[in-house]
């Protein structure tokens, strides 16, 4: 599979969902890359981290997504997290904001990064309040076509 192409269509659909933030997606893709994934499972993943990225950014705010290497990387501009958070953000049932507006179990990044391990991904997470969080997705064998 093309990972630019699928990415970007998976995106598009979830940013759609989120008119009324008026969040502007920045794609920017540095190569075109091919990788045999479960294509399920990387739904799953990037539903998780883009709806996450857009719950949590602000109104009229930028999501820059980008594929660089064998690398899918997620920056938001929201109200970031400490590290502690950051700390726990895999445990399942763990809220970084349990008083947000935003709703939810504690149950999606667990999930992520158990189908990251089964698949054989790297996922990271850097951040810092008040300036959003950028996750690293790292799909590691991919195909550079161009």
């Amino acid at each position: 599979m093309v990972v630019n192409d699928y990415l970007k269509e998976v995106v598009d659909k979830i940013i759609t969902s989120f008119k009324d933030k008026n969040i502007l997606l920045k794609f920017e893709s540095k190569n075109l890359i091919e990788c045999a994934l479960p294509e399920q499972l990387f739904t799953i993943v990037i539903n998780n981290l883009v709806r996450n990225a857009c719950l949590y950014s602000p109104k009229d705010s930028e999501l820059h997504i980008t594929i660089d290497q064998s690398r899918i990387i997620i920056k938001d501009h929201g109200p970031g997290m400490s590290k502690e958070q950051l700390d726990n953000i895999f445990k399942p049932f763990y809220r970084a904001n349990e008083h947000s507006d935003v709703k939810g179990f504690g149950l999606g990044l667990a999930i992520v990064e158990w189908i990251c391990r089964q698949c054989d991904w790297n996922i990271a997470f850097t951040s810092e309040l008040e300036e959003g969080t950028i996750v690293t997705l790292d799909l590691k064998t991919v195909k550079l076509l161009a």
